[in-house]
């Protein structure tokens, strides 16, 4: 099965004008084999961040996925993460895309944050975050002082919980948008252009830097970046190809 999803993935990423530059397709069924690929991917490195905050549970395709479990809310620490240095190999202050696959636990709580990616040093940057809040897909950026961002409507985009939803952000060098499902759910004004600045070291997905906050909950699969801002036409072939 896990040769299928990887011939199927292969078949979509065909379908749009760039290569990944990294993809981590978190589905190995094993900690000590999280894989990196794409064009930069043997640059980086990736380090698990308490193995015992997550599990792998029932895929999309028939394979398995990443699932990040509850962990302490009200210290807002301990929570599962992959890792990645980036080692100097991608530059996010220059265009891109990040894409993935979420399925959100029934669990999760309105008014809490979940993050899915990022490379934030502190709530306010510098540094980009992609994540759940208030039933609304976010991304955001930073100086490390005041934070500007972007999210869906919930009432337009709903996430629904429990199934699988694909979700990306792009960033064209001024221009911030959502995706959800191949639909464009939001993007940044011409008069408040999103900037963005080096963050972290390191790209922490399923948390806020590395385990110390706003852990997800539910399960990834199947993170993706690109070097470009790829198009809404791109996006849909995306999310659509091989929807299940």
């Amino acid at each position: 099965m896990k040769n299928v999803v990887f011939v199927l993935m292969a078949a979509v990423f065909c379908l749009v004008a760039a290569e990944p530059v990294l993809e981590v397709s978190l589905n190995q069924d094993d900690f000590g084999k999280i894989v990196l690929e794409g064009t930069l991917a043997q640059k980086m490195v990736a380090r698990v961040v308490k193995a015992n905050k997550m599990a792998w549970n029932g895929g999309r395709l028939g394979g398995k996925a990443l699932y990040f479990t509850e962990a302490d809310r009200k210290t807002k620490t301990g929570f599962g993460s992959i890792s990645i240095a980036k080692n100097g190999a991608i530059d996010f202050t220059k265009p891109f895309t990040v894409c993935c696959w979420i399925c959100l636990d029934k669990g999760i709580i309105r008014t809490q944050q979940y993050t899915i990616i990022g490379d934030v040093n502190g709530d306010h940057g510098p540094g980009w975050r992609f994540f759940i809040s208030y039933d609304a897909l976010r991304f955001s950026c930073g100086d490390g002082k005041v934070a500007t961002g972007i999210a869906s409507t919930p009432a337009r985009h709903p996430i629904e919980k429990g199934v699988w939803n694909h979700v990306a952000a792009t960033w064209d060098g001024t221009t911030a948008r959502l995706y959800m499902n191949g639909a464009l759910a939001s993007e940044s004004k011409p008069e408040k252009p999103m900037v963005m600045l080096p963050g972290s070291k390191t790209i922490s997905i399923g948390s806020y830097r590395d385990g110390s906050a706003y852990g997800f909950l539910g399960a990834i699969f199947d993170v993706t970046f690109f070097d470009v801002a790829l198009s809404p036409k791109e996006m849909a072939l995306l999310a659509k190809e091989i929807k299940l």
